[in-house]
């Protein structure tokens, strides 16, 4: 398993659940 890729995976997922928080949070 290649640890760098798992990472960059997670952090990508994590970026995109913030953004989307951001954004409903910006709406509201």
């Amino acid at each position: 398993i290649d640890i760098q890729n798992l990472t960059d995976k997670f952090i990508k997922k994590v970026d995109e659940i913030y953004s989307v928080k951001e954004k409903e949070i910006m709406t509201v």
